[in-house]
């Protein structure tokens, strides 16, 4: 039988409701497990749920949950440098990578950035500048001196990567729903 690993909120919910969850995958580092078939859980943890803002993070002791958001992906907002700033989980980027637009409204000064760096992306190249954030907060977590870049190209969103999600001992997925563990 695999073991669960849910917070607690999550626990007291299913067993009220008489469910238990029948497996899940776990991410840890980079690798990514299935643990079993998840698609009995999605009803299970939609119970959990019931009455909670789907668009709003999940806090329990540490334990952070996002829930998938109506275009499929996961959204976390993090304050980066004292400023409210919305990224899209991406746990196939190998970076924190800010929009111009966010990163001029956490403080970080445009006209002095030097777009020497490339990345590839889904969308082709784009020029990107290395930075460092002052301070980044998701939740209780709250890091200094984070490595980030800025691109240069235009993107929906700023992008939360691996780089940051590593911080994580284990980035579990339960149903409709990213479960970032201390």
């Amino acid at each position: 039988m695999p073991k669960i690993f849910v917070n607690s909120l999550f626990i007291i919910a299913l067993s009220a409701a008489g469910s238990a969850l029948a497996g899940s995958i776990v991410m840890q580092g980079t690798t990514l497990v299935d643990r079993q078939n998840t698609a009995s859980n999605s009803g299970a943890l939609a119970l959990a749920l019931d009455g909670l803002d789907r668009q709003q993070p999940v806090i329990v002791d540490d334990t952070i949950t996002l829930p998938r958001a109506s275009d499929g992906h996961f959204y976390a907002t993090l304050i980066v440098n004292g400023v409210d700033i919305r990224f899209l989980v991406d746990t196939g980027a190998n970076g924190v990578v800010l929009t111009k637009k966010d990163a001029g409204r956490a403080g970080i000064a445009l006209s002095f950035l030097k777009f020497d760096g490339i990345a590839e992306t889904a969308n082709g190249t784009m020029g990107i500048a290395s930075i460092t954030l002052k301070t980044t907060q998701l939740g209780d977590i709250i890091t200094s001196g984070f490595p980030a870049f800025v691109a240069d190209g235009v993107m929906p969103s700023s992008l939360l990567g691996m780089p940051y999600l590593s911080q994580f001992s284990q980035i579990q997925m339960v149903g409709d729903n990213m479960v970032l563990h201390p």
